[in-house]
């Protein structure tokens, strides 16, 4: 079976995302990527050293433990760019208990504006 991306938000210079393997008939298990490889075009050999610019993380057994992985990064307020459809409900909600309805009303608005483009 393949990850499929669940959730994906980017800002400038990475993305962090959240796959998902289906494991049996509505069972899912998620992991967390970080992913900063652009700023390897960015930053100089000196700057690099030592910093880790992709993180594949372990699989996680549910939807909300990857979202308290994420809760590392403020994911909330950076730019959705992929949401699952099974999962919508479940991240919006996320957002809204992280950052609070004004967030919420912004993944809409961003959502909506992507799925018309």
């Amino acid at each position: 079976m393949s990850d499929e991306i669940v959730l994906e938000v980017g800002a400038e210079g990475g993305s962090l995302a959240v796959f998902g393997e289906r494991i049996a008939e509505g069972k899912w298990r998620f992991r967390v990527v970080r992913d900063e490889i652009s700023f390897r075009e960015l930053l100089s050999d000196e700057d690099l050293e030592g910093l880790v610019l992709f993180e594949l993380g372990d699989y996680v057994p549910s939807f909300q433990d990857a979202l308290k992985l994420l809760d590392r990064y403020p994911w909330f307020r950076l730019y959705p760019l992929v949401v699952h459809p099974d999962f919508l409900d479940l991240v919006l909600s996320g957002v809204k208990k992280r950052g609070g309805t004004e967030e919420e009303t912004r993944w809409r608005e961003m959502l909506k504006r992507r799925s018309h483009s």
